[in-house]
């Protein structure tokens, strides 16, 4: 009986993580006025792919940050 259970566990747990979506990436951008987390989603590749790539190149180092504000 204990093996059955544990048989259906196991089986659940499986089928449960194999139909789960990509988890987005979350990236950490740290300001001199706090951090932001921000998620770079699997449906912008392009998008997600040339950010990555430009803070590893250390474009975004030092860079002015502005905020828009509506008045």
């Amino acid at each position: 009986m204990k093996n059955i259970l544990f048989l259906s566990i196991v089986t659940l747990f499986m089928l449960s993580s194999c139909s789960q979506e990509p988890k987005p990436k979350m990236v950490l951008i740290e300001t001199s006025f706090g951090n932001m987390k921000a998620v770079l989603y699997d449906e912008t590749p392009k998008h997600r792919d040339n950010f990555v790539k430009l803070v590893s190149e250390g474009y975004y180092d030092s860079l002015l940050f502005h905020r828009v504000m509506e008045t």
